[in-house]
């Protein structure tokens, strides 16, 4: 090896060298706290993007901490409205004549998101729009309403959407991160999600009130071979979320765990107040909740209770529904837009 040659082999060492000490010591030690490293851990969001990998690197590498949350919320925005043509929703909603309130609360509120959404009530509607299911109304017509909903997406919608949504004008829903979820699935597999329970159905079904969504060939056998095919209850009597957990585990659709990393719930039967209180509340109706029994994976406590990523919450009345929408997409707390260290960041 010429001289020449091992002097450039050996000057590339310490360069190299105090190249990554630099780096390690600018993320960890110059007041970048962590959730600016959770950014490079995460940083394939923004690479969906080279404007945001370019803008990114630059924010890092002049510690331009104050533009990280604003980049940050239009990366976010950004895989949101890439989602919402890729992961294409339908999403029909159980409601009646004496609900019409609660209905436009849910029209004015998270519904617009669906990619397509229609109402199923026992009288037309065109201001909703809501449709007549022709089976009457009341608790004892729900299974006879939800056959109606999924026949009418089936017949059509079926190859316009990759996944169809049952919810109720009490529950409250947040697209984006649904489609979050199913966009590590695929519609052509017959997958169903949900808040999963555990009686009844042999191997579980979804709660009703938290809504529950099936892949585009779910729904497909649901309606090809379970209803037309006469292997599901036929009249309208019966719990729908049971009787739909039935049909669907007849023709081979069963229910898929959406726990998140954490292992934290998506989807939930009840307000976030009842979920987060868990079983601090000693009241009578708690101590009595059917839920506590049924339910396959059981709350974490306070904060812990709900996956960062929800997706549903029932119960939800019309002036809650707009608050719910006020808190998650309007309020912004001032300060966000700077990166300060955390408690936990002042031990680094």
């Amino acid at each position: 090896m010429t001289n020449r040659r091992l002097f450039i082999r050996q000057a590339w060492i310490p360069f190299l060298l105090g190249f990554f000490l630099n780096a390690f010591i600018f993320v960890h030690f110059l007041g970048v706290p962590s959730r600016l490293r959770d950014v490079l851990s995460t940083g394939k969001k923004f690479a969906l993007d080279s404007k945001y990998a370019d803008e990114l690197k630059q924010v890092l590498s002049l510690g331009k901490k104050e533009q990280l949350h604003s980049l940050r919320e239009r990366a976010a925005t950004a895989e949101s409205d890439d989602l919402f043509t890729k992961v294409r929703i339908f999403c029909w909603i159980l409601t009646s004549p004496n609900n019409t309130a609660k209905a436009q609360a849910v029209k004015a509120t998270w519904a617009k998101r669906c990619n397509k959404y229609v109402f199923v009530s026992s009288e037309d509607d065109p201001t909703l729009p809501a449709i007549n299911s022709t089976v009457g109304e009341g608790r004892d017509r729900l299974w006879g309403k939800t056959k109606f909903g999924f026949r009418y997406a089936y017949h059509n919608s079926l190859q316009e959407y990759d996944w169809f949504v049952k919810a109720d004008d009490d529950t409250y829903m947040i697209l984006e991160n649904l489609r979050h979820l199913l966009s590590a699935y695929s519609p052509s597999d017959p997958n169903y999600f949900g808040c999963e329970l555990k009686p009844f159905v042999p191997n579980g079904y979804m709660a009703g009130g938290s809504g529950y969504v099936l892949s585009r060939e779910a729904l497909r056998r649901f309606v090809e071979d379970g209803l037309d095919g006469g292997r599901c209850r036929e009249d309208h009597d019966g719990f729908e979320d049971v009787e739909a957990g039935k049909c669907l585990a007849e023709v081979g659709v069963l229910p898929v765990d959406s726990l998140d990393d954490l292992g934290r719930k998506r989807f939930f039967p009840s307000p976030p107040l009842a979920h987060i209180q868990g079983n601090r509340n000693d009241s009578e109706e708690w101590r009595d909740w059917w839920y506590k029994e049924y339910v396959k994976y059981p709350d974490g406590d306070l904060l812990d209770c709900c996956s960062d990523k929800a997706i549903s919450f029932h119960y939800i009345g019309e002036m809650d529904m707009y608050m719910m929408e006020y808190l998650i997409y309007r309020l912004k707390p001032h300060g966000l837009g700077v990166v300060r260290p955390l408690a936990a960041d002042t031990n680094l």
